[in-house]
């Protein structure tokens, strides 16, 4: 494992710069793509986004607060076979809603909000007014939306204000109504007249202007932007006379609801918002907060809902938040913001099918006035909820979580992390990039340290389909947005230039090398020496190196004795060799040579190690000790017992690669090897097993036990020097 190890360091510090310009070059070109949607990254990215929060998100967490009520199938068919004459089809009659709204009323809810539009004046219009008073008289706030349109009249500026905390702007407003509505009562309608009706009847001129100026004090909120402006209501497509598209810039203005609506409800937008980036496939993944149009600023359901129940005087954006009163959560920089739905719809809010709660509020209308009303069936559900009421069928918008949920969902989600939660907001872009270059780097990393060929082909699809776990689990858990494909966009080009790179420029000329010296060293070390780039010179070097000389006493006098064939003879020599070999290679020597039953072996070439004494007599020991598992297992064979005689010889000698073009050796000449074979002469002299030089001994003294047994003249020396029987290491 530290062998291992060592040549990872190694070849990051001999390619560290090519694995950097890798990784750069893949992060541009991943940004590049990201920030010019080729090849549908956006779409891509929003699939990620989609995909992360569904795998990591649970069952959603059941909101406290709001409840729905939903205008579904089961209510169309009920009220159709039912109720059709009392109410009529969709659009109801406005006593449909009177019914429902003391109904709530007498629930004790905390606030109720209708997500639908009412623009067009019924004759039971009264009766809705009516029930909407009693609820004002119990401090129940009353929501609903509004919607903009091309060719509307512009509404006068005003100086908004919240009029959940300024009840008298509303008592203003309607008074205006009363008295507009005196003088011309055909102007009642709504507060943009027909041409027609003005030309026959002549309205008074003031009412128009007056009921704009109630409409724009109703329908306007108290919403600023400090460091970036508001979005406008702009229409910027158009069908002109043949049908087709043209690009024309058209202003939208406020689509006024019925007149006598104004000073009972708070009104807010009911833009679903798809034209915003993050909804560009048409699912409601982001929202922004408020619009303006020429003169008035308007909020969004959602916000005006949440600044009145936190009795909030305005909303304040800023590039990093949205102020609420007292409540501050963190947005994005333009403004917008993802909304956090936490899972399915049915999941997270409590919701009724509206005829059920209809069913309820007849019946217990029915007992009004003869003694005391029973409780309603569904309090438990609505006493201290907010509670919308929606069309469940019909108006339905995709979330990354459902194909065709109610768009209520938008605004019930909206408003609960307002409340309570947090929304999405997208993480520093410079966090994206780098996260790409991080990946980059690791994806490098993996094709040209790992030796692989699955990896090399596995690593790029796994970092670009798998990758979104991780971004989406923050995503889900912290409701941040980590870029998810640019990263992996950047870690497969990695994988891909790093595989390019190995491929045609690098792992040619390593395999040669490392084919060179496979058959003389243990494979690790080849490595590490291919990859330190310590390769030694072809031409031969001067080095100082410790060799160890070794082979078997009287082999061929004993095998002869023995009368064993050829074959035999084979493989007792090949289960020596193979035997000690392995203990030579995994101690780091360099094998030379066989010669019959020598074994030739360097320590200290071509890999540099500092303690090559210390190895070649570790190395001869345990050569030894094999030496005597060898002769058992060959006694059990019957065949002849050897005695190894064993030399350690450390000397400075010329090494390199010899030989022809043909025929290749790594080796080593000088003296050195010639006082190897020398001592390997002197074991039978001083009859011992591992003799080792005095240089080696020097070199190895600290760490081994050894004591001399004589002198001897070294080749190249004009003095004798002492030769030592290696007995054990030191430390073992």
């Amino acid at each position: 494992m530290r062998k291992k190890l060592a040549i990872i360091h190694l070849r990051l510090r001999r390619m560290g710069l090519v694995l950097l310009a890798i990784a750069i070059v893949s992060t541009i070109g991943a940004v590049l793509m990201q920030r010019n949607d080729l090849l549908g990254v956006e779409g891509q990215e929003l699939g990620a986004y989609d995909g992360g929060l569904n795998f990591w998100t649970k069952k959603a967490e059941r909101s406290k607060d709001i409840t729905l009520v939903l205008i579904d199938e089961k209510t169309f068919s009920a009220i159709d076979s039912h109720f059709k004459e009392k109410f009529g089809t969709w659009p109801y009659q406005r006593l449909i809603w009177a019914y429902l709204l003391r109904y709530f009323a007498d629930s004790g809810v905390r606030a109720v909000a209708f997500d639908f539009l009412m623009t067009e004046k019924t004759a039971d219009d009264d009766m809705m007014i009516s029930a909407l008073k009693e609820m004002e008289g119990q401090g129940i706030p009353f929501f609903t939306t509004f919607d903009v349109d091309v060719e509307r009249t512009e509404l006068p500026k005003i100086q908004p204000v919240n009029r959940s905390l300024h009840n008298e702007i509303s008592r203003q407003i309607e008074a205006q109504i009363a008295s507009a509505e005196h003088r011309n009562p055909i102007s009642a309608d709504a507060p943009f007249p027909d041409e027609d009706d003005q030309k026959t009847k002549a309205p008074d001129p003031n009412v128009g202007s007056t009921l704009l100026l109630s409409t724009a004090q109703a329908l306007s909120f108290p919403i600023e932007a400090h460091g970036f402006s508001l979005p406008h209501f702009i229409d910027d497509e158009v069908l002109d006379e043949e049908g087709k598209h043209v690009v024309k810039t058209r202003p939208l203005f406020p689509n006024p609801p019925i007149s006598s609506l104004l000073p009972h409800a708070q009104f807010g937008l009911a833009t679903t918002e798809l034209d915003i980036k993050g909804n560009d496939d048409g699912k409601m993944r982001r929202t922004a907060f408020g619009y303006c149009d020429t003169q008035n600023c308007y909020a969004t359901l959602s916000v005006v809902m949440a600044a009145s129940l936190l009795k909030a005087e305005k909303v304040v954006l800023t590039k990093k938040e949205i102020q609420i009163g007292s409540r501050h959560m963190a947005i994005d920089d333009d403004g917008t913001a993802g909304i956090h739905y936490g899972g399915r719809f049915q999941d997270r809010f409590k919701n009724h099918s509206m005829i059920y709660l209809l069913d309820d509020a007849l019946r217990r209308e029915s007992l009004r006035g003869k003694g005391p009303l029973p409780k309603p069936k569904y309090l438990q559900d609505l006493q201290g909820k907010i509670v919308f009421v929606a069309l469940g069928k019909g108006d339905n918008r995709p979330t990354p979580f459902e194909k065709e949920p109610p768009a209520v969902i938008k605004h019930a989600s909206e408003l609960e992390n307002l409340l309570h939660g947090r929304m999405i907001t997208d993480a520093p872009y410079v966090v994206s990039v780098v996260l790409a270059i991080v990946l980059a780097l690791l994806s490098v990393l993996v094709i040209l340290v790992a030796e692989s060929a699955f990896l090399e082909i596995g690593w790029p699809i796994l970092v670009f389909f798998g990758f979104y776990l991780i971004p989406g689990y923050f995503l889900s858990k912290y409701q941040i947005h980590v870029l998810s494909v640019m990263p992996s966009l950047a870690g497969s080009f990695a994988s891909v230039l790093a595989s390019a790179y190995k491929g045609f420029f690098a792992e040619k000329q390593r395999e040669e090398l490392k084919s060179l010296f496979s058959s003389y060293m243990e494979k690790e070390l080849v490595d590490q020496m291919v990859e330190g780039k310590t390769l030694p010179s072809l031409s031969g070097e001067i080095k100082q190196i410790t060799v160890l000389y070794s082979d078997l006493v009287d082999f061929s006098k004993k095998i002869d004795q023995a009368g064993l064939d050829v074959w035999t003879r084979m493989k007792i020599l090949n289960r020596y060799l193979d035997t000690m070999s392995k203990i030579l290679v995994k101690e780091g020597a360099c094998l030379d040579k066989y010669v019959g039953h020598e074994i030739y072996a360097f320590f200290g070439t071509p890999i540099v190690h500092q303690d090559h004494a210390i190895r070649a007599c570790r190395a001869a020991l345990l050569m030894k000790q094999a030496d005597e598992e060898l002769r058992a297992e060959f006694e059990a064979q019957g065949w002849p017992q050897f005695q190894s005689r064993i030399a350690v010889h450390t000397d400075e000698v010329l090494v390199g690669n010899m030989g022809s073009e043909q025929l290749i050796d790594y080796t080593a000449i000088g003296d050195g090897i010639e006082g190897a074979i020398l001592i390997r002469n002197a074991v039978t002299k001083y009859k011992g097993s591992i003799l080792i030089s005095e240089k080696t001994y020097q070199a190895a003294q600290p760490l081994i036990n050894a004591h001399e047994v004589g002198k001897e003249l070294f080749p190249g020396q004009k003095e004798k020097t002492a030769v030592y029987a290696l007995v054990s290491i030191k430390t073992e």
